[in-house]
């Protein structure tokens, strides 16, 4: 173990001394390996401040333990890195990946891919509607399955319980302010006053234009998405079989990012009061924390005055 990860491990286990995580070591805990949480909700800390709560994850979420020592995991959960509470987390046994106790039937929804990695730059087949697997688990939007003892990974909703009905990516009509609105209802659970915040966002981002570019080429689409973001946008929805350029597209990336890469504003949004202040609420968080544009503070607040007198009247 090199001095890095040791002084990482050195700062968990001081943070278990104070009684902030209280565990059981695994029986083995050599190597990296996937694991799932085990627990309810289990509490993610940071690894440079570990008093610092990064946020709570879910049980069946699944994450990678990259080191172990006494009390404490260094685990990387959609591309961040934190600590935890060995106790909270269960190890995923690959190899025996069909049987075990975990695991459960599930047929695909839709054609979709599975891909050998949890990303979807790696190798990949494509299963039609309808093909059994056994879901292993679930992070963000991002499902670990096995077929036939091989393991794989797809999109969580893509699958669906045996029996279920094959059914199409939804559609939805009208003009795209009302097709967002009713996207983030349905798709991501939100009430009409968190659905009104984002879309009080997308409004002052893009006026709700798809194909709007900004920022000399480098953002694109309704939230204007920038740079990386921008590339991320192109890469997923081609390997996802959705054009970049549609609304239907970029809606599915955008649950896709809220769901995977911020999980805080999503939990946030889904929690927000269904009124006008709620309203106001979702459109200064989303625009300050997700779109983070220059002068935030006084566009956030704009934005969620936007949400609260003018679309949360609109859609009542």
């Amino acid at each position: 173990m090199n001095h890095h990860i040791l002084r990482k491990l050195i700062l968990c286990l001081a943070l278990a001394a104070l009684g902030a995580i209280s565990v059981v070591p695994f029986a083995s805990a050599a190597g990296s390996f996937k694991a799932v949480v085990d627990e309810e909700t289990l509490e993610v800390y940071a690894v440079e401040s570990p008093h610092d709560l990064l946020g709570t994850l879910s049980k069946g979420n699944m994450v990678n333990v990259e080191a172990v020592k006494g009390k404490a995991a260094l685990i990387n959960a959609n591309g961040r890195q934190g600590i935890c509470a060995v106790s909270g987390l269960k190890k995923v046994e690959a190899e025996s990946a069909d049987s075990g106790a975990n695991a459960t039937d599930v047929v695909t929804t839709r054609t979709t891919r599975i891909y050998s990695k949890a990303s979807t730059s790696s190798r990949y087949v494509t299963v039609k509607a309808g093909t059994k697997l056994k879901l292993l688990a679930v992070n963000g939007s991002c499902a670990m399955v096995s077929r036939n003892g091989r393991v794989g990974y797809t999109l969580a909703d893509h699958l669906g319980n045996p029996g279920s009905t094959v059914k199409p990516t939804a559609e939805y009509t009208g003009t795209n302010e009302q097709i967002i609105v009713r996207f983030l209802m349905n798709e991501l659970g939100y009430n009409r006053a968190a659905a009104c915040g984002v879309a009080a966002n997308i409004k002052y981002e893009s006026g709700f234009e798809p194909t709007l570019g900004g920022d000399h080429g480098t953002s694109y689409g309704i939230v204007q998405w920038h740079a990386s973001r921008k590339n991320n946008l192109f890469s997923w929805c081609s390997a996802n079989g959705y054009d970049p350029s549609s609304l239907k597209g970029q809606l599915y990336f955008l649950k896709y990012e809220l769901t995977t890469s911020y999980p805080m504003v999503h939990k946030y949004l889904l929690a927000v009061s269904d009124d006008a202040s709620g309203a106001y609420d979702a459109g200064y968080y989303f625009c300050y924390h997700f779109e983070a544009p220059s002068g935030k503070g006084s566009k956030s607040v704009t934005r969620g005055k936007y949400a609260r007198d003018t679309l949360f009247a609109r859609y009542a």
